[in-house]
């Protein structure tokens, strides 16, 4: 399964300040949310089990393949419905497009993509072969 996913915070918010807590305030502990089939059921459970929305493209995009494929593991459907998750709610990228766009399936990526594929460490072709490995591990996934 997934490491450590995210932290969430246990407290009042007492306060409007556009946080989602104010435990460091009121005396909250910080609790370690990991992902697992229960608390990734939805959409919005994956953004949330995962730490945000961006979190499993920007593996991703770093050439984890594990926590790719540990994201498409550890949903019950998402290999046979892969555009039933959406990965990120403003761009409504799912499994399926980030992982045409990983494979440089969309030559004119925007430049947010582009940047991220820059910042990746090794070669083009080591690049490849990690997504490539991504591709493979989903299929026999679908199998």
């Amino acid at each position: 399964m997934l490491s450590k996913a995210r932290k969430a915070r246990k407290g009042n918010d007492d306060e409007d300040d556009n946080t989602d807590t104010d435990a460091d305030k009121d005396g909250g502990e910080l609790v370690p949310v990991y992902a697992s089939e229960e608390n990734l059921s939805s959409p919005h459970d994956i953004q949330n089990g995962l730490g945000g929305a961006s979190a499993p493209f920007v593996a991703a995009i770093a050439g984890n393949y594990e926590v790719v494929t540990a994201l498409i593991e550890s949903v019950p459907d998402i290999a046979e419905n892969p555009n039933k998750y959406f990965i990120h709610p403003n761009t409504g990228l799912t499994a399926t497009l980030m992982l045409k766009i990983l494979m440089g399936s969309f030559p004119n990526l925007p430049e947010p993509f582009k940047t991220a594929l820059a910042m990746d460490k090794g070669s083009r072709e080591e690049q490849m072969e990690r997504y490539r490995l991504t591709l493979a591990r989903l299929e026999e996934i679908q199998e």
